[in-house]
């Protein structure tokens, strides 16, 4: 395609195939399979897509070394094509009832001695969900949160350079945002166990705005290098939560509509994070008033989590609490 308009449509047939086959349909068929192991079972989808960008970025570039752009982007689709169309084709199905079973991979009431049939609470259809008030404290939370933390990546080079930091730097520092997620994720399906998900959400919401204060306040490099191992962490660890918190509130049977359209809700607010950042600070002229107002949008997020937490309590009956705090 050699247009303008050809090059637009590329990128919005790009931007449609990565949100069905990215993280919200990825765990949409997990929250299907996976009740008890649910947990466990998005970490290690996460921690395998963490080290997606750690591969590709320096094979890309190898790529397009050797031969260029437009033939490095057909030998990686036809390799993208290769690993995941015949997998997804041949072995994964929707739902584990296709194979006569039901969630965890037990099976269903066939009679067999010591196996234990299960059934799963069916949850909320999105319909009820979107005139619950918990789903909308849920909503504002996060989607308060994905333009703080979109609107924080987009200055942070400019942010470090403009202080007297080298671009090399400022790009390396910028870079560990991403490669504190996966350990974040860990830890975060560690304390899950101990701590109710609303909870540890909030607390890292709450972290968020601590870690812009570092990045504000501590000059030196090892302060900024805190900084954005704080951030990344935070990041980490929201991508794993939110569809467990989805799930642990409004059950499986609809957990693709029901996040879907939260993700829809943060879609459009990462969108307008760039656009509106770049506003302020033409009208400003200076990042740190900017930063320190995304510390208080993140602070704004963890109590808006906690509000969410202590609706959902109010309204849900106490039978189907459990002790830690979640819900069933």
């Amino acid at each position: 395609l050699e247009s303008v308009a050809g090059y637009y449509l590329a990128w919005a047939g790009i931007g449609i195939a990565m949100s069905l086959t990215l993280y919200e349909p990825a765990f949409a068929t997990l929250t299907r399979w996976f009740e008890r192991d649910r947990g466990r079972a998005m970490l290690l989808v996460t921690i395998a897509a963490g080290f997606a960008s750690t591969i590709f970025l320096p094979l890309s570039g190898l790529l397009v070394e050797r031969l260029a752009w437009r033939d490095a982007v057909l030998v990686l689709a036809a390799t993208l094509a290769v690993l995941t169309i015949p997998f997804h084709a041949l072995v994964l199905r929707r739902r584990p009832e296709d194979l006569g079973l039901v969630v965890d991979g037990e099976r269903s009431g066939d009679g067999e001695p010591g196996v234990r049939t299960r059934v799963s609470n069916p949850g909320m259809n999105l319909q009820w969900v979107l005139r619950d008030q918990t789903f909308w404290w849920l909503a504002g939370s996060f989607v308060i949160q994905s333009f703080a933390g979109v609107a924080v990546i987009v200055i942070m080079i400019p942010y470090l350079t403009g202080r007297g930091d080298d671009p090399a730097f400022a790009a390396a520092a910028a870079g560990l945002i991403g490669a504190a997620q996966v350990a974040a994720r860990i830890l975060a399906t560690m304390f899950g166990k101990y701590v109710s998900t609303v909870t540890l959400i909030a607390a890292v919401f709450a972290l968020q705005a601590i870690a812009l204060g570092v990045l504000i306040g501590w000059q030196e490099r090892q302060g900024i290098l805190l900084a954005v191992i704080m951030l990344g962490a935070g990041r980490g660890a929201v991508t794993l939560m939110r569809p467990q918190l989805i799930a642990d509130f409004y059950g499986r049977t609809h957990f693709g509509a029901i996040s879907g359209t939260l993700a829809g809700f943060l879609t459009l607010s990462g969108s307008l994070a760039p656009i509106g950042i770049g506003l302020a600070y033409a009208a400003i002229g200076s990042y740190a008033p900017l930063l320190w107002g995304m510390a208080a949008m993140s602070t704004l997020a963890a109590a808006a989590m906690l509000v969410a937490g202590q609706h959902r309590r109010r309204t849900l009956p106490e039978s189907a609490q459990r002790p830690d705090g979640a819900y069933s």
